[in-house]
């Protein structure tokens, strides 16, 4: 396999030798013909790729490829139109390029009758083509101390709805450690006190500072906490 550079990101090929429009394609930039491909080598600067030319990935001094469009990219969410220069956004910077929050919403890309869903992989580097579609959609609320006696998995990507004593909160992650709950329930400073998770069933387990809580683990019902005296707090 060998490997090269499209706009700072990496891609693998199978052979050294590969075609402008290859290079392109690999990098999701669909139709090649839409964009302006360029090389650089060392001190060279940047020279033009042509789509059918052929590139040797193996001489020395490539630095990595450059790609831009020819023409501002039309991008839709949700029927609303917008015009791109740049062509990798992740999903969360395309939510807040339509002013879109994204701590409350997701993106899903429209490709004919096929839905693909971001709300697990925010960080995703989407390459933008012309007239690439997307929709938002609402993050879902799950409220763990409801699902404990379910036999469904709590879905990843959600928020979660956490009860710590007789209080609820809303997290917008799925895994916290024991300091960052006992700290979301103001329970500080957090040395001086204990925290409990209690399971369907009534198993209780409790939870050191730095253990990590993964809230879609089934059966957590609630988390309960304990004053500590000084001297236990800091043992």
């Amino acid at each position: 396999m060998e490997k090269f550079k499209l706009n700072n990101e990496l891609f693998e090929v199978a052979n050294t030798k590969i075609t402008g429009e290859e290079i392109l394609t690999k990098g999701n930039l669909i139709p090649a013909s839409d964009y302006e491909l360029l090389i650089k080598v060392n001190e060279k600067g940047f020279e033009p790729v042509q789509l059918d030319e052929i590139v040797d990935l193996k001489t020395p001094g490539i630095e990595g490829f450059f790609a831009k469009p020819y023409k501002k990219l039309l991008v839709t969410l949700d029927g609303k139109p917008m015009y791109f220069e740049e062509f990798y956004k992740t999903p969360n910077e395309i939510l807040k390029a339509f002013n879109i929050d994204a701590s409350n919403y997701f993106l899903i890309q429209i490709k004919g009758d096929i839905e693909i869903g971001y709300a697990n992989d925010k960080d995703h580097k989407i390459a933008l083509t012309n007239n690439i579609k997307f929709i938002s959609c609402e993050i879902e609320i799950i409220d763990i101390e409801d699902h404990c006696n379910s036999d469904y998995d709590i879905p990843k990507g959600c928020k979660y709805k956490i009860k710590i004593d007789r209080e609820k909160y809303i997290v917008n992650v799925e895994c916290m450690t024991g300091r960052e709950i006992l700290a979301l329930a103001n329970k500080v400073p957090v040395e001086r006190f204990q925290l409990n998770q209690k399971f369907k069933g009534g198993r209780v387990k409790r939870i050191q500072f730095d253990d990590n809580v993964d809230f879609t683990v089934k059966g957590i019902e609630r988390f309960m906490t304990l004053p500590l005296d000084q001297t236990e707090g800091s043992k």
